[in-house]
């Protein structure tokens, strides 16, 4: 979208021309460079408020490189998005929740938040206090009984008393049932108001795990080349005023 009339592009162009012999492929690789760098800025605002960031670090991620010193037009290339990787380890998260990649495991399951740690609705973020790697301290049940019952169900009755004995609250793992493993946050019942002794935090069933597709670099693009007309000018008029300035050193 170019916020100028088309004639005095012409003439900028033109002024371009006569002012140096590569001031127009300068001026077009300044422009594609700003470009980049908005769509840049606009994917990390953009990124920190759809994408579920684990880490702070990870923005680190997003880089933009501009063309380099080539003159030729048609080689110019900007990039911006996410490093393949950053310090030494594969960055790839936002671009799976960018197309919605499935994650899969890597191990023999993954850990798929539940509605506990999404604010009790799953189109809400995991908050950070849930974030898995925060989620340390799990118990199976042989770290908390001497002897632990043969049914799933009896061992949970068995964290259960351990948590309201030791009055503390206790992440709990099971042993595996044809339903998979969870992570259950048991709470001892201190009062009257805790009705609910145990949330369940993460399932553990699973290789794979859908994502929806969360469009976030590409509307930080389209942003950027909205802007491309007014930065062209922008870069026309300042590499004119250089020439201009080289030609009166000169003179």
């Amino acid at each position: 979208m170019i916020n100028a009339d088309i004639k005095d592009l012409e003439q900028l162009v033109k002024n371009l021309n006569e002012s140096a012999a590569d001031a127009v492929p300068k001026t077009v690789r300044a422009t594609l460079d700003g470009e980049a760098f908005i769509a840049h800025e606009k994917y990390k605002e953009n990124a920190h408020k759809n994408f579920e960031i684990r880490n702070e670090n990870y923005l680190k991620s997003l880089r933009y490189q501009k063309c380099g010193s080539s003159l030729k037009i048609e080689k110019m290339q900007a990039h911006t998005g996410q490093a393949a990787k950053t310090f030494g380890k594969i960055t790839d998260g936002f671009a799976k929740q960018e197309l919605g990649i499935p994650i899969v495991a890597k191990k023999a399951h993954i850990a798929k938040p539940l509605k506990a740690v999404r604010g009790g609705s799953y189109k809400k973020l995991v908050g950070k206090k849930h974030y898995l790697q925060n989620i340390n301290d799990v118990k199976t049940i042989k770290d908390l009984v001497k002897h632990p019952a043969k049914t799933t169900e009896g061992q949970f009755k068995q964290a259960v008393g351990v948590a309201h004995h030791s009055k503390k609250a206790i992440n709990f793992l099971p042993e595996k049932s044809d339903r998979g493993q969870s992570i259950i946050k048991i709470q001892p019942k201190k009062s009257k108001r805790v009705r609910k002794t145990a949330k369940y935090l993460y399932s553990l069933k699973g290789k794979t795990q859908k994502l929806k597709k969360v469009p976030t670099l590409e509307p930080a693009g389209k942003a950027a080349a909205a802007k491309g007309g007014e930065i062209f000018v922008h870069e026309a008029e300042r590499r004119i005023a250089k020439e201009m300035s080289k030609n009166l050193k000169k003179g």
